[in-house]
């Protein structure tokens, strides 16, 4: 998912920075560190799985609330809802 998503963007906004983090927890740091416009969360991840990394930057945010997109090759049932 990370590939085919870091290649749309390549092609639609070919300007555009990409940062890629590892883990959930890397996530966290990144997002405090580069104050991103939106974020693409994969909810399967080490350490810090997406869900639990999207309320830790929502802790983070003072005042803006930056868009949180989640991304998953997983099927398990309820991911749908529990990302809306």
């Amino acid at each position: 998912n990370m590939m085919l998503a870091k290649s749309i963007f390549e092609n639609i906004l070919p300007e555009a920075r990409l940062i890629e983090a590892e883990n959930g927890a890397v996530a966290v740091e990144l997002f405090q560190k580069e104050s991103p416009d939106i974020v693409f969360m994969d909810i399967r991840m080490p350490e810090l799985n997406g869900y639990e990394a999207t309320q830790a930057i929502r802790k983070l945010e003072k005042g803006k609330r930056t868009p949180i997109i989640a991304l998953t090759a997983g099927t398990a049932k309820g991911d749908r809802e529990r990302c809306k």
